[in-house]
């Protein structure tokens, strides 16, 4: 078998152990095929993962969770035997990038090397499969390996990223490309503590000004393998804003950047996020034809964020062609926005906020000569036993 060296995968001799340090122990790199199981260097395969545990989190209020999808046909049924998930999008070498491309052979050799992906795996086929219009899924951010697990074990069937909680927790902007190192190692981390959890993150921008630099940051950030341009991604979506440096850009700019991405990569999700409202620009005209180009250019779904009233989210729903993404409000439950037409609730940098004004309030508790606050608090064996 031919073992490559990566840095997304780490597989250690014995049993795989998700989120968990080792120590004085060596560890080896491999590439897999997307659909063989992980082999052990004895030669046999780890088993599939098992539903995660959910002890310790009795006191944590279980959210809503949305009914399975059809159960995945595999070549291994007959044989009573499970398969592993096959992770993030794959790719093949065919076509360029520019759409309406001619058949491959009257392309030249460097056109035909450009990588463009092929059927969707488990994880992008489950993602896709939560975006119902009508019928909402709560996305949590995560900014870290260990929150995305407790997201994961309270029963949330996608994770996404918070690029602010990533950027805070380095000293560093949004849009920084340091934000970025830090938010593919996270992304790489998360894809091997949560092999089976479809996996979604803050793009900003692109990381770039042309199509062709955009693609090329999503191919270094999240490539399985960074030394084979036709390899799988390890990532199953990913939001593109509109913005940088709280400037809006020509609606052509972010169309031109997601049509290149999905040339390449058909089964990424890609989420375009319109900040105009998020801007302070109250311009819901704009708003809908940015809605009309980024359907028009690829786009998998729609993510406008801001204070948003509620007949302007029916507007936005009406409009587009594609499912919508808004953020969690203080103002309208998940019901409401479901009748609305909302396909999906971000909390965004919400839940990373949260868990800061929670630790500063328990901390100015202790400041104030009273005794720690440890009610509903999740255990320190909760933390070691994760994964």
């Amino acid at each position: 078998m031919d073992r490559s060296v990566t840095h997304h995968h780490r597989i250690r001799e014995g049993r795989a152990r998700r989120g968990i340090r080792t120590r004085g122990r060596s560890t080896v790199c491999l590439v897999t095929p997307p659909c063989a199981p992980v082999p052990r260097l004895d030669g046999t395969s780890f088993p599939p993962r098992r539903s995660p545990r959910r002890r310790h989190l009795q006191h944590v209020l279980r959210p809503r969770v949305d009914p399975a999808p059809p159960a995945l046909a595999s070549s291994d049924d007959h044989r009573g035997r499970a398969r592993p998930p096959r992770l993030g999008a794959q790719c093949t070498e065919r076509s360029s990038l520019t759409p309406n491309a001619q058949s491959d052979s009257a392309l030249s050799d460097s056109e035909q090397r450009k990588p463009t992906m092929t059927s969707p795996t488990d994880t992008t086929r489950a993602f896709r499969e939560l975006h119902v219009p009508g019928d909402p899924f709560i996305l949590p951010c995560a900014w870290d390996v260990a929150s995305a697990q407790f997201f994961a074990e309270a029963g949330h069937r996608a994770v996404g990223t918070t690029s602010l909680g990533v950027a805070a927790a380095i000293g560093a902007a949004d849009e920084d490309r340091e934000t970025l190192t830090a938010t593919a190692d996270l992304v790489a981390a998360l894809r091997r503590a949560l092999p089976e959890q479809p996996l979604t993150c803050d793009f900003e921008d692109g990381y770039g000004d042309s199509p062709e630099s955009v693609f090329a940051s999503v191919r270094e950030a999240f490539a399985a393998d960074p030394a084979d341009p036709a390899g799988r991604l390890i990532i199953d979506g990913i939001n593109i804003q509109d913005s940088r440096h709280a400037l809006m850009s020509e609606p052509v700019v972010l169309a031109a950047k997601m049509a290149a991405v999905k040339e390449a990569c058909p089964d990424l999700f890609v989420n375009a996020r319109i900040d105009t409202f998020w801007l302070g620009q109250d311009s819901l005209g704009e708003v809908l034809e940015r809605i009309d180009a980024y359907a028009d250019a690829g786009a998998d779904g729609i993510f406008v964020p801001g204070d948003l009233d509620l007949s302007t989210i029916e507007t936005i729903t009406a409009r587009s062609r594609v499912p919508v993404n808004v953020l969690a409000s203080p103002r309208y439950s998940r019901t409401t926005l479901a009748e609305a037409g909302v396909a999906r609730i971000s909390t965004g940098s919400l839940l990373y906020r949260a868990a800061m004004s929670e630790a500063l309030r328990s901390l100015a508790v202790l400041a104030d000569d009273s005794p720690a606050e440890t009610e509903n608090v999740l255990s320190y064996r909760a933390f070691t036993e994760l994964g």
